[in-house]
């Protein structure tokens, strides 16, 4: 083989490795692949649920992070109702919780308002990061306490984001949703959403948390309940289950996402849910939860903690004195002693 021959075969071997480095380090599936591993590392450091909540070993780092520009991701908050104990109290506080759990200044706080706070409702305290945007009603409505729910899908407009997280106001985010975030920009879906893994499946959650990338097509799906109305079920979360068009752009994530604090609670079904598929005790699950959600009568404002009844574990009563103090600085109209608080 000639000099010349050598040096041909190894300039075309440079250039096929150097192409097959910038196909791994840039598409889509790897860094896909890496993303979902950040995100499984920083669940647990043992194990960890899949999309499918079944337990899988924790993935171990082999190749640095991709490196990616940096996004606009911000986090909103739908405060529908002018009551301010039930209403927009609670608001406030999941924006303080927000506020603490991920403390990145670059990561705008939103809460949407379909109207003006009632006269003499200050404005939530806290640093420039956290605002009131006053939005459209949405055209189609619930039932019962879900009238006004459609009208938080209006972040699907906020084309100044690469991505926003939609946090219902029951939920107490206490670790950044950075890995959720960093999904949504590569997944090829335009929306991200845990299993609702309480109730039968396939079902997904619609704003505990909700990631959507804002895009045209993405409006598009969401114009008939924003401006043309109908009638779809109870709850938003009907229509967001039910929709093709919707469905179809669903990245599912583990339900771990959404956990229920229903999971410190002898009582209810789903107790111990989580600990008992990833072998955890109650404790280690608090500390690795990205957050906790009140659903239904759980709620702090509402029956709270009096739902158990007396059979308070540690990490329940844990987890309504953690909103209690986020309440005393969010809320400091609210009276330590009004009736439906109830914190041990």
């Amino acid at each position: 083989m000639s000099s010349r021959t050598v040096w041909i075969a190894v300039i075309v071997s440079v250039i096929l490795l150097l192409a097959l480095a910038i196909v791994f380090e840039f598409s889509p599936t790897g860094a896909l692949s890496e993303i979902r591993a950040s995100a499984c590392r920083s669940m647990s450091t043992h194990t960890l649920p899949n999309a499918n909540d079944t337990p899988i070993e924790t993935l171990r780092p082999s190749a640095p992070t991709p490196s990616v520009p940096k996004r606009k991701f911000a986090y909103a908050l739908l405060s529908y109702g002018n009551d301010y104990r039930n209403q927009i109290c609670p608001a406030y506080v999941a924006a303080q919780a927000i506020r603490q759990a991920d403390p990145d200044p670059d990561r705008p706080i939103i809460i949407l308002r379909i109207a003006p706070l009632p006269q003499g409702i200050d404005p939530p305290l806290g640093d420039e990061r956290v605002s009131i945007r006053y939005v459209k009603p949405a055209k189609s409505k619930g039932r019962y306490g879900w009238v006004e729910t459609y009208s938080k899908f209006r972040i699907v407009e906020f084309e100044e984001f690469d991505a926003v997280a939609l946090l219902d106001f029951d939920v107490m985010l206490r670790r950044p949703l950075t890995p959720l975030f960093e999904l949504s920009q590569v997944t090829g879906n335009t929306i991200v959403a845990p299993r609702a893994y309480f109730i039968d499946q396939p079902y997904w959650m619609s704003g505990g948390p909700l990631v959507i990338t804002p895009t045209s097509d993405l409006q598009s799906a969401f114009r008939g309940v924003l401006e043309e109305g109908g009638y779809f079920g109870p709850g938003e979360m009907d229509w967001f289950n039910k929709d093709p068009n919707v469905t179809d752009q669903v990245e599912a994530v583990s339900g771990f996402w959404t956990l229920l604090v229903g999971e410190f609670f002898p009582g209810d079904k789903i107790y111990k849910y989580w600990g008992s598929k990833l072998g955890l005790s109650p404790s280690m699950v608090y500390e690795r939860a990205f957050l906790f959600h009140f659903i239904a009568t759980w709620k702090p404002w509402s029956n709270g903690i009096g739902e158990a009844k007396g059979r308070v574990t540690p990490e329940l009563r844990r987890a309504y004195r953690e909103w209690n103090e986020l309440r005393k600085v969010a809320c400091p109209q609210m009276s330590d002693h009004v009736p439906g608080y109830r914190v041990e």
